[in-house]
Order: C-alpha cells, then structure tokens, then sequence
C-alpha cells in the first residue's frame, strides 16, 4: 500500500518506524499532499521520523512549496503540538529563517530533555547568531547524551563558536592523554565534554604506539607541554604476556613496577596530576571461568594487578575505575574485536561518550569545579505523590510498593553523599508546615530534616530561593546541584542561573539514582576528615547566622564569636586538606594556582618558599583548615604565589590576620616588598579589590594578570 492510500486513521495507528520507511517511498507529490498536509496530526513523529522528511524536502527541493503552500507560516498548520513545533523549527532553519525557527525551540525546551532537540536548537541559534543560547543548550545537550554521533555533531558546533570568537570565560587545562589505543574517536567528544563543564581543555598525544619513549625521554614535548594532568590508558590488549615457568605473582609485580616507573618518569621531569586507567578485563578469556579462578588466569591476574597499584598510591596519582564503566555498559558496548584489529581502537565507540563522561569528571575535580551541595525538591523527587493534595498516608516511601521502595533507595543514596561531604537542602513549591510532616512522622523516611544544611519550602520562584539557599551557606551557585521532577522548573533554573547543574529526574523513580549519579557532579580526588564533618560544619554555620543577625553591629557579633586562630607551615599531616583546598576554592582565591600534591611536597622542601595553613575555631564550634598562604621568598621581595581562603569564613576577617602573618615573615627575612597577584577567573570577582583595599598599588599587568606591592619595611 503507498502512502498515497493511506489515511490519516491509519497513519495515526502506525509507530514512528513504520511512518519513515513508508515516508522513504513517498513522490514529491506524495510529500506535500499527504506528509506534509497530516504532520501535525501525527503525534508519534520525533526526530527519526523529522530527519527522513526534512531529507526529501532537501534532495527535491520541496521547500519553497512548502513555503508557498502555507506549512512555515505561524500560527499554521505545524505550530500545534511539540512534535510539528520541532518539526517546523527545523524546516525553519533549514529555510534560512533561524530567528523565528528559534521562538519555537525556546517553547520546546522545557518539554522532557531531548538531547537532539537542545542540538538542533544549539544549531539554530549559531545560525541566529545567538551565542549566549546556543552555547547553554549546546552544553546541556552534551552533558546529557551518550550518543557518540549526536557528540560528534556537538564537536563541531563546538569549533563554529570557537572560529566565531565567542567563547564564554573558561577554565584552561592542560592535558597529556597518553593512551596505546588510537586516540582519534575520543579527542573531540572529550573536548567538547570539556567545554560543556566550563574546561577549555588544550590536549597533547603521542605518537601512536610510542608512549612509553614519550614518557621516559627527558626532551619529550610532553615535559615541553607542561600538562595539568596526565591521562594514563590501560587496557588488557596491551599486557605483556606471561612467559614461559613465570608465576602469577612475578608477573603482577613485574606490570605493577612498569606502571609505576611510568608514574616516576613524569613527575621526575614535570610535576602534575596523574590520572591513571585501571586495567580493564578480558572480553573472550580462553580459559572461561578458570580466567578468574585459576591464580594463572589472565582474568585474576588482572584483579591482582588492580588491587596492587590501587595500594598505597602516591598522593599525586587517581585512577579512573575501567571495571565499573566496563560492568556497567556491558561487553558488547565495551569490546569491539574488529574495531581494534582495524584501528587500534580501545574501547569500542558507543564506549567512549562514557569514558569520556568519567575522564571529564575528574578533571572538573582537578580544576576545583567539584559541586558542593544537592538541592533537592519534594514532591515526586523524594516520594512519590503531592504531600499538600494526597496526605501523609497518600504519599509512596517505603518498603510496602515497589515504587516506595525506589523513593526510599534514592534516600540512602543521598545520605552516602552527605557521609562524604555533599551538603543536602530543599528547594520545593510547598507550604512549609506540610512539606516537613513526611521528614517527622512517616516511618519510611529514611531523610530526617536534621539532614539538610537549607529548608526552603513556599511558593516563591525557585530561582529566588536558590539565591537565597546559597546566600545562607556562603556558597555560589556554581556549587549547586538542583534536582526536580518538574520539565517546567527544570528549565526555568537554566534559564535563570546557568552556572546551577540541573537534573531532571525521569518519570519511573527507580532510575533516580542512576540519572543523578551519571552527571558525575561529586567526584573528588580525595576525601578528607574534614569532608566528612561538612555538614555539621554547615549547621554550626547557621547557628552563627542567627547570633549574627540577633547582635547590634558586626564588630560585636565577632567579638561574641570568640574566635581563635590556629596556623604552621604546610606539613604531611596537613597536606592532603591543603591540596584539597586549593583543587576547590574558587571565590576567595586571588591567583588559583592548581598544585598538585606533588608539588606541594617539593614546596615543603625548598628553603625559597614560605608556606602557612590557618584554621579557625570559635564558640560554635571548630572550622577546620580553612586558608592557606604560599609565599616565594627573595632577597628584597616576597611574592603571593597563592592566597585563598574557604569562603565558610568569608567575612571573619581572618583574612587580614593571613595577610599581617605573611607580612611579618617578610619583614623579619630582610625583605622590602611584598607583591600580591590577582588572576581573575569567572568566579573570583569577590577578591578584584582585595589588595587595594589592604595598602597595595598596582605596578603592572601582563596577559590579564595583575601584580600589586606595598612596603613592608626597610627604607
């Protein structure tokens, strides 16, 4: 049957695949009298469906009839649901009418998240010369996807804001990605990964298959590149074999010596952050099951070696967890055999949108772009139902239904995050006395409201109380994770606040977890005491709030703090919170410098620098090391080399007394001067002023970087 004959009853009934192989059969004539005429009354058309037809249009030039025969005007016959709505933007686009293609994509948006749709509509503002749109729904849809053709096309819209001169301000990093797998499929998804995160990332390879004399030659362009952090691949295809009277332990050594010579080599040469791949397994063992069982077996082998470099690594090397993304994905996604034997390509393609996701998510932590805080709606995001409609019994959390047990699931899942440091809090459309009823009195809670740092529950708009939650913890909204139901409220935040991460949770709760866990937001490189204690360091904080808005001035709210200050140079005991506090303060820091452990052991040890930590306890309680100062110490002048402090302290004007220590040091060494370097980043403006403000003149500025001094003694 053509689908000249078919009725618009019976185009209705078909699903989407039947619609575009019958549409691939159509005339011309057929395109127009029957596609054309009953799109906007098929609402099982997506994007398979709209590509086929927009397709024909192109190769028989059928658009200017669809123009004359009234299919692109507005209001017309395809601006009346979302499905045609996407359709005619598109054909709009592809007519050379981008601005009015772009109204519709904008009431398109909020519709549940399409990552073709942000694409298309990403295409069209480039097009519009729309930036400021094109780069937020162009980042959208290449944080969500792990569609690897999608991702290329991304790539490349990508590179057309890059040649157009746009970019927004972003975070440079260095990167040596030193895999013995071509690199060729991964290098533009990881790039455009990168910008989707706020990371400008400049990449360096080596030559194919010639990693290890790129590593060990100390004339290498790698030591010449000066990487932030080097990539380390590891796969099972590129072990060396056991040989022959070998045991398995001798051979486990023998590969874990290897990987850490490599480890060596780099930091003897350049100091950075090692990113090293765990070794994946095997995906057609000869031996079956004996491969995990017999001690010989590749398969066990591989487990010895992983356990072996995973103990005790030095503190300048993270591993990337290949057994997770390869268990998660499955072996047909992970393993191609063919792709490797052609190409050298390893893992397979669908693999590497998610082995780019994982890379990209460590390198956010190494650049300080780590989240801070989940803000969590209530209403069919922490149980299912509507508290204020359905009641304390109407409400589903629990073991008793299936889907009150995925609620309850998403619940402990959020209490790990808050053992390791994540901040919780509410942001809801609710009114507040109901909103708190389930946390107090439904037994399949396992979230207590003593649970969250922040509880805003009325019905102003939530882009409102997410300025507000931040004001109240000190944080910005950079640090914000904001977790809803609601398609609807999902964009308006990012549409409002586009440094907040938003996650839009699907319809069926029990992909909760997965859907917010995939965004990776958390992911750390270390952590510490002082992480696992954050979020009753966040309570103490609003008890301070309180006394702060009950005292008469803020000179006697300080003095009623009893404040006592604690500081030394850098030591071992400190030195892990001291690099997790570089990797992540962004506000209060003048020049964020990124040192890596390593380095910072070597600061330790060279008698040209001074280094000091600072922590801060009052009657509230005790903040921890919360500011750091790194001084580069010469004959006449000591120069900042960083200075940032936790913007938990902001406003305690611990800050001076940072200051007056390292000025003192200067003054006792002899020296003269003491120079300040601002660096601005998109989230530094806090501190523009600082210096200025603390007795400096500016004598200078250089590709954007500002040097200041001021007497410190002598003449």
């Amino acid at each position: 049957m053509s689908s000249l004959e078919l009725s618009l009853e019976h185009l209705q009934r078909f699903p989407e695949s039947t619609l575009v192989r019958l549409l691939e059969s159509a005339s011309p004539e057929q395109l127009l009298s029957t596609w054309a005429s009953n799109a906007g009354t098929l609402p099982q058309i997506r994007e398979e469906w709209i590509d086929a037809f927009l397709r024909l249009c192109e190769q028989t030039e059928s658009f200017p009839a669809l123009q004359e025969a009234g299919f692109l005007s507005i209001p017309g016959p395809w601006s009346q649901n979302p499905p045609s709505q996407w359709l005619l933007a598109r054909a709009l686009t592809a007519a050379s009418d981008p601005s009015q293609a772009l109204s519709f994509y904008r009431g398109l948006i909020p519709q549940p998240l399409s990552p073709r749709l942000l694409l298309d509509a990403a295409q069209c503002a480039i097009k519009a010369i729309q930036w400021d749109d094109a780069w937020q729904w162009l980042s959208t849809a290449t944080r969500e996807s792990r569609d690897y053709s999608l991702l290329q096309k991304a790539a490349r819209l990508y590179r057309r804001i890059e040649k157009a001169d746009t970019l927004p301000e972003l975070i440079p990093l260095k990167v040596a990605f030193l895999f013995s797998s071509a690199p060729q499929l991964i290098l533009p998804i990881l790039t455009a990964k990168g910008y989707a995160s706020g990371i400008q990332l400049k990449l360096l390879t080596p030559p194919f298959d010639n990693v290890t004399p790129f590593i060990r030659d100390p004339d290498s362009p790698l030591y010449e590149f000066r990487p932030d952090v080097v990539i380390l691949g590891l796969n099972y295809r590129q072990l060396e074999p056991l040989s022959e009277n070998e045991s398995a332990e001798t051979w486990i050594d023998r590969q874990a010596q290897s990987i850490r010579d490599r480890w060596t080599a780099i930091t003897a040469n350049h100091s950075c952050r090692i990113l090293q791949q765990t070794c994946d397994l095997p995906h057609h063992p000869s031996d079956g099951n004996l491969s995990t069982t017999l001690r010989s077996g590749l398969s066990a082998r591989i487990h010895q070696l992983n356990a072996e470099i995973l103990n005790s690594p030095p503190p300048f090397v993270n591993f990337l967890d290949s057994g997770r993304l390869q268990s998660g994905l499955g072996e047909t996604i992970w393993n191609d055999d063919r792709l490797w034997h052609i190409a050298r390509q390893h893992p397979a393609t669908p693999a590497v949108p998610a082995l780019a996701d994982e890379i990209t998510a460590l390198l956010r932590a190494q650049a300080g772009q780590t989240r801070k805080v989940l803000v969590l709606d209530l209403d069919n995001t922490l149980w299912g139902g509507v508290i204020g409609e359905d009641g304390i019994e109407g409400i589903q959390v629990g073991p008793e239904t299936p889907t009150g047990e995925a609620f309850t699931a998403f619940q402990e899942y959020l209490l790990e995050l808050k053992a390791r440091g994540i901040l919780l809090a509410v942001c809801s459309k609710n009114n507040e006395t109901e909103a708190r009823i389930p946390f107090e009195t439904h037994d399949g809670m396992r979230l207590r409201l003593n649970d969250f740092v922040a509880f805003v529950a009325n019905w102003d708009p939530k882009d409102q109380n997410l300025r507000a939650i931040a004001k109240q913890i000190n944080l910005g909204l950079d640090s914000l994770v904001f977790v809803d139901d609601s398609p609807v409220e999902c964009d308006w935040i990012r549409s409002r606040h586009p440094e907040v991460a938003v996650v839009q949770l699907p319809d069926d709760p029990t992909r909760y977890v997965e859907t917010l866990d995939r965004g990776r937001w958390f992911e750390s490189l270390h952590v510490s005491a002082e992480d696992r204690n954050r979020h009753a360091l966040y309570r103490s904080q609003k008890l301070r709030n309180q006394a702060k808005e009950e005292a008469p001035s803020l000179e006697s709210y300080l003095a009623s703090l009893q404040m006592q200050v604690r500081s030394g140079p850098f030591d071992s005991l400190h030195l892990q919170r001291i690099a997790q506090l570089i990797q992540r303060t962004n506000q209060f820091n003048l020049t964020s410098r990124r040192h890596s452990p390593e380095q910072l052991e070597r600061l330790v040890n060279d008698p040209h620098i001074w280094t000091q930590w600072f922590a801060l306890e009052d009657r509230f309680g005790d903040n921890g090391l919360v500011g750091l100062v790194i001084a580069e110490c010469g004959e006449t002048t000591w120069t900042l080399d960083s200075f940032l402090m936790s913007c938990r302290v902001i406003g305690r004007k611990l800050e001076a007394q940072m200051l007056e220590t390292v000025t003192e040091a200067a003054r006792q060494s002899g020296a003269t001067h003491l120079q300040g370097i601002y660096r601005p980043t998109p989230k530094n403006d806090l501190v523009s002023n600082f210096y200025r403000q603390h007795g400096f003149e500016a004598i200078g500025e250089k590709d954007g970087v500002f040097l200041f001094q001021r007497t410190v003694g002598g003449d």
